[in-house]
């Protein structure tokens, strides 16, 4: 269930262990601050499946400030009583004191014990929040204005609960009380919303950060369209490029309801130097890779993905489209440019392409990261961080608009 985390293969190694003592399924967990942990899961008499221990992912050293939060964390959630940290590096286990100030070197993780967890702390809410939220991850959830496509992914997903959620190891039971109630709600917070304010935001920024290049591109993509809400925000932008200068616009969806969602927005806007594409890729399969290397501008929001190697499959997919000296603009989840399990990512950023710009976007509880990425010579990367921002922040004459553009675009004058 979920990301694998612990690599190398750590969370089998650890998740075997942790059946061999006596639990009966291990479930993976990220704290706030992207530690990932594994959760133990134990029946107890009654029949009910307990948390009963909370093992963090550590490198050969733990990082015992962190690694304690962390667990602290879980406790807290949870309700556990014991926990560890484990390395897959060195295939150790430490043990935590109660008080969860102190490790101790151990040979294996503590057996299961149905006293190792506060009974009434773990809630059914609770629960189900931590199982299902991955496996709802899993789906194209559907607009928050569809009421008969989100009542079916509820049915779905309810019927997949009471058949037990798989986890690393074993297998997480749910009552149907938890399944019946939570799923709906759940499904409910993850709809696309047909209006946001933080998309809204995000959108503008993605637009006015392509720089020149929404301006005098002639082949813009937007990899993972949606509804082409990215795009629809870039094209009513674009100031276009000198008499007979012509562009072409593709959206590219997998989601056929949201493609033809995007059919509908886009095709109103092209006109007479501008013809727009809208490909439904369920229908065609492979709709990039006659694409690669043929964008001028890349703006997109890579979609939530529920694996680090799928958020990597997305973010490669539309960096190989780019041309020559195209620019992309790319709104990435935050942890790509912190995640351990981010790293061999991260490298090759910085090996095979050129990180032009990193601006963090936070908006209520919602945290992006847009990267502004060009195909040509390495030089500095314009860093910012912009809070609760306002349309007056990003407006295109604003302070910040201005010298994020002087930064970028005088760079790609530069790359000839």
């Amino acid at each position: 269930m979920g990301p694998t985390p612990f690599g190398h293969h750590g969370a089998d190694t650890a998740a075997t262990q942790l059946i061999d003592v006596g639990f009966d399924a291990v479930t993976s967990w990220d704290n706030t601050n992207g530690i990932t942990c594994l959760i133990g899961w134990g029946t107890d008499p009654t029949g009910t499946q307990l948390p009963g221990i909370i093992v963090a992912d550590v490198d050969a050293t733990p990082n015992t400030a962190a690694l304690m939060a962390a667990l602290d964390e879980g406790r807290d959630i949870f309700g556990t009583r014991r926990h560890a940290a484990y390395s897959a590096e060195k295939n150790q286990w430490w043990i935590a004191n109660p008080a969860l100030t102190t490790l101790t070197p151990a040979p294996q993780p503590p057996a299961w014990t149905h006293h190792t967890t506060k009974t009434g702390v773990i809630r059914s809410r609770t629960l189900a929040t931590h199982v299902l939220t991955d496996l709802i991850a899993h789906h194209h959830t559907p607009p928050a204005d569809n009421p008969r496509a989100i009542a079916e992914l509820a049915g779905e997903l309810t019927h997949a609960a009471r058949q037990g959620i798989p986890g690393i190891r074993g297998t997480l039971r749910l009552r149907d009380k938890t399944a019946t109630r939570v799923i709906p709600t759940l499904v409910a917070q993850h709809t696309t919303p047909t209006t946001n304010t933080t998309n809204t935001t995000l959108n503008k920024l993605i637009a006015r950060a392509a720089g020149n290049h929404a301006h005098t591109a002639t082949t813009i993509i937007d990899p993972n369209a949606g509804t082409g809400a990215t795009l629809v925000r870039l094209l009513k932008e674009r100031k276009g490029g000198p008499i007979g200068h012509h562009a072409h616009a593709t959206a590219i969806e997998n989601t056929p309801e949201l493609a033809t969602q995007a059919r509908d927005i886009l095709t109103p806007l092209a006109g007479d130097y501008l013809t727009i594409t809208v490909i439904d890729a369920n229908n065609t399969g492979d709709s990039t890779t006659p694409l690669a290397g043929t964008a001028d501008l890349i703006v997109t929001t890579l979609p939530t993905s529920p694996t680090t190697a799928s958020t990597e499959t997305h973010l490669n997919t539309a960096l190989n489209l780019l041309a020559p000296n195209g620019r992309a603009v790319i709104a990435v989840p935050p942890t790509i440019l912190t995640d351990h399990k981010h790293a061999e990512l991260r490298q090759t950023l910085t090996t095979r392409w050129h990180t032009n710009a990193i601006i963090t976007l936070n908006n209520d509880d919602t945290t992006h990261t847009v990267l502004v990425i060009d195909r040509g010579a390495p030089g500095q990367t314009f860093v910012a961080h912009l809070a609760q921002p306002t349309d007056a922040d990003i407006d295109p004459n604003s302070p910040f608009i201005n010298q994020l553009l002087a930064h970028i675009d005088k760079k790609g004058q530069h790359r000839g």
